[in-house]
């Protein structure tokens, strides 16, 4: 992926469309909002795939996700808590 900056961050075009990516939400996705769908929705496809190998069939799947940021250390995330609901 090849990310452009742009006057209120970076963007990349991708085969779904142009993304934004910005420390301000108007903008865009901000960096550790994309960090923590990332963590989830991996979860969320390894989850799938074990599933599908023990011919178990989910009919659906829903992640919650929800970041602890630090402020004192420059909002760096420390936990990420993942609820499925299957």
């Amino acid at each position: 992926m090849l990310f452009s900056m742009t006057e209120q961050g970076f963007s990349t075009t991708t085969g779904f469309g142009t993304l934004q990516v910005s420390s301000d939400d108007q903008y865009g996705f901000r960096p550790y909002q994309l960090m923590v769908a990332s963590i989830a929705v991996c979860s969320g496809t390894v989850m799938t795939k074990i599933f599908k190998k023990k011919r178990l069939n989910v009919a659906d799947i829903q992640i919650e996700a929800k970041a602890t940021r630090n402020p004192k250390i420059a909002d760096r995330i420390e936990t990420i808590d993942i609820h499925f609901k299957i």
